[in-house]
């Protein structure tokens, strides 16, 4: 059994997100571990700080943690340079040692890890999601041979397998070095093209959700716990950012109808309180661009929370996502999920789905997808009046045969350890 001599990685890329995920594994883990927490930027803590329970329970079995610099501008671009030259056989050694100088004075890793640690061979796993690209593993691979990479999903949203099963593997990086991908679903497994069925196939763990077990659940809603508001009927809105990249992308526009819609609904009801919950992968502007909006309506309809989706959901009635993963959260508390989205303006987050444009949410029956501002009112005010008159048994079924496997992470953290080299 190891000791608490040793060591695992976990590097953030962008987000709370991929802590969110990550976290019930860590935990049980701690009780053999040190864990220590690489940041890509400063962003990416900031995203988990702001995050109160989370970083609560993080705070609990976190060691360290280090944020990488973003200076060093003109080291960064000659990297980057480099790395276009990957591929060419003539002087690819040399190219890679280069890169590997450049990126070692970049990041100054022999700084931060000898802080923590002189022997590299006590550093056991590294954990990073499967679209994080770092320098990290690779670097930490050289000192350490034995080392096992651990790569697990950004996001618990599920993906339709027929849309999966048109990827191809030239559309995906095949080349990440990994010794396990953890995996939510075994329709996920189609991420990775065909190469699923033959080299990768024995470095993929299904391990359904695990931030969905009843213990983690509870974990959750008992940090720091919240009351509902007395005679308060509570609308919870989960949201993504705007964004005006190209046609048929969520706008600013449709972004400020669908809240302004809400509140607007909300005013007609008697001791109602909408709370939004934003995206953690925004750094600050979508709060901020909310807020401009609800400057409009009586501060205290509204309120903007970063509390855990889980305990929000607690003491909500009912739910309104913005086609996000985390109308997941809402379901795992059996509350009614609402998807309010402009699918013929906004539609680069859908899929066509007979003839017309749904999101993966609606496909899979999690949510009650509306498009207008009328018939959202018409169903909220009718969930309100009771709440018998609408069924969440399907919403609730549908969620139950996603999250049907539950992992013993207890017994997965030490398959991990036994097994496996790249």
């Amino acid at each position: 059994m190891p000791s608490k001599k040793e060591f695992i990685l976990l590097h953030v890329r962008r987000h709370a997100g991929e802590v969110d995920w990550i976290l019930p594994f860590l935990y049980k883990a701690s009780k053999k571990y040190k864990i220590i927490t690489i940041f890509s930027n400063v962003h990416a803590y900031n995203s988990l700080r702001e995050n109160n329970d989370l970083c609560s329970l993080w705070k609990k079995i976190n060691n360290s943690f280090y944020i990488q610099t973003k200076n060093k501008f003109i080291l960064r671009l000659v990297s980057k340079i480099l790395t276009r030259f990957d591929n060419l056989r003539i002087l690819g050694r040399f190219i890679d040692k280069l890169n590997l100088f450049f990126l070692t004075e970049i990041h100054n890793f022999d700084f931060f890890f000898k802080k923590e640690f002189q022997d590299w061979s006590k550093i056991k796993m590294v954990l990073l999601t499967n679209n994080n690209f770092s320098f990290i593993p690779k670097y930490i691979k050289m000192k350490n041979q034995e080392l096992k990479i651990i790569r697990f999903p950004e996001t618990t949203w599920p993906k339709p397998e027929k849309q999966l099963k048109k990827i191809k593997d030239s559309e995906i990086n095949l080349n990440l070095l990994t010794n396990y991908y953890l995996l939510n679903h075994k329709k996920d497994k189609y991420l990775f093209g065909k190469s699923s069925e033959n080299n990768l196939k024995q470095k993929i763990i299904f391990t359904g959700y695990l931030k969905y077990q009843k213990w983690w659940i509870k974990k959750i809603l008992s940090e720091n716990s919240i009351k509902k508001p007395t005679n308060s009927f509570i609308i919870l809105v989960i949201t993504r950012p705007p964004r005006n990249i190209k046609k048929g992308d969520f706008s600013k526009e449709s972004y400020r109808f669908l809240v302004s819609s809400i509140m607007q609904i909300s005013s007609k009801i008697k001791n109602s309180l909408v709370i939004f919950k934003t995206h953690p992968n925004t750094e600050g502007f979508e709060t901020k661009f909310l807020k401009s909006i609800l400057l409009n309506y009586n501060n205290k309809s509204w309120k903007v929370l970063n509390t855990h989706t889980l305990k929000l959901a607690k003491i909500s009635d009912i739910c309104i996502s913005f086609q996000t993963s985390a109308c997941m959260d809402c379901l795992a508390l059996n509350k009614f999920v609402i998807e309010y989205w402009l699918n013929k303006s906004d539609y680069n987050f859908l899929f066509k789905h007979n003839k017309k444009f749904i999101s993966v949410f609606n496909y899979f029956g999690l949510v009650k997808s509306i498009d207008t501002k009328k018939k959202l009112e018409n169903l909220i005010l009718k969930y309100r009046k009771s709440k018998k008159s609408i069924s969440i048994k399907n919403q609730l079924y549908n969620f139950s045969k996603l999250n049907k496997k539950e992992t013993n992470i207890n017994e997965l953290i030490n398959y991990i350890s036994k097994n496996g080299k790249v």
